[in-house]
């Protein structure tokens, strides 16, 4: 049976078929905000070392992803989205090369500029906030990918850009990328390692974002519409930059390579969506062609 007209499961289920980016970005902020700004209320800072942990709420643009698909799409699309997040069949080999390449970006520097006091620990790259220290190293590395990866990416890539895609890709990767600034906001109050970058380093921190937002929507049109290497590339990432192991030439350096790899995605997408003029006179009579209404004299 479906619900009555006026009742709330069908608003929503009107709201989620006529405006589905609006009511996803209103339930990430709903859930992520939530938990986050109720910590901030009680008084917990997030920081290596502090049992409190924020992870819970880097799972509200997957769930308001799933929400919406649900209510949008019913089951059919709740099994699209699932075969898109969950199948690695048929992902190329370079998705997963560049899906690894942070970490071992990271652990390349580490090694070289830790020559005098040695590298650090394997288990410094598990040393994220908000993941419990007592945690086995296998437990630790799932509740990233799953928090940190799967939990943001769900939102981000496999519902945001793949539905605003049609309007241009670079254009879906910007707007993704400046909801995914905002939705951080409450991080830099809650979060010690965030809290450090307000002022001159929040610019960087913002290109970053816009960056990431381009490399990652290239990844999950790379990977074929699959989520396995975005999740991966996102989780190392985070590994990679705001771990105890990454002294701040690791994640500069670890970086650079996503701003640079933005900036020539974007040159690429910007050629393919420019619209191609339609040839000159003088270029059809090169060809030996000749324009409508003249002809051969």
């Amino acid at each position: 049976m479906s619900p009555a007209a006026g009742t709330w499961p069908a608003r929503l289920r009107r709201l989620a078929g006529r405006r589905p980016l609006m009511l996803f970005f209103g339930l990430a902020l709903a859930w992520s905000w939530g938990w986050w700004l109720a910590m901030l209320a009680a008084g917990l800072r997030v920081a290596p070392g502090l049992s409190a942990s924020h992870l819970p709420g880097l799972l509200g643009p997957g769930v308001a992803a799933l929400l919406v698909t649900a209510w949008a799409d019913g089951w059919r699309g709740l099994g699209a989205l699932a075969r898109a997040c969950l199948d690695p069949r048929g992902i190329p080999g370079i998705a997963w090369a560049v899906a690894l390449a942070p970490l071992a970006i990271a652990v390349a520097v580490a090694l070289v500029a830790g020559e005098a006091s040695g590298p650090p620990p394997p288990g410094a790259w598990l040393a994220l906030p908000g993941v419990p220290q007592e945690a086995p190293p296998a437990a630790a590395f799932l509740l990233i990918l799953l928090a940190i990866g799967f939990g943001e990416e769900v939102g981000w890539r496999a519902f945001a850009f793949a539905r605003l895609e049609a309007r241009g890709r670079l254009e879906a990767a910007a707007v993704v990328g400046l909801l995914w600034m905002l939705w951080h906001l409450p991080l830099f109050f809650l979060n010690a390692g965030m809290a450090a970058m307000v002022g001159p380093m929040l610019a960087g921190w913002a290109v970053s974002i816009l960056a990431g937002s381009i490399l990652l929507g290239w990844l999950w049109l790379a990977a074929g519409a699959r989520l396995w290497p975005v999740a991966l590339f996102h989780a190392l990432f985070d590994m990679a930059t705001a771990s105890a192991a990454a002294t701040p030439p690791v994640a500069s350096l670890a970086s650079l390579p996503v701003i640079v790899g933005a900036v020539r995605i974007a040159q690429l997408w910007r050629r393919q969506q420019a619209p191609r003029l339609p040839p000159t006179n003088e270029g059809n009579r090169a060809r030996g062609l000749h324009p409508e209404g003249e002809g051969e004299r």
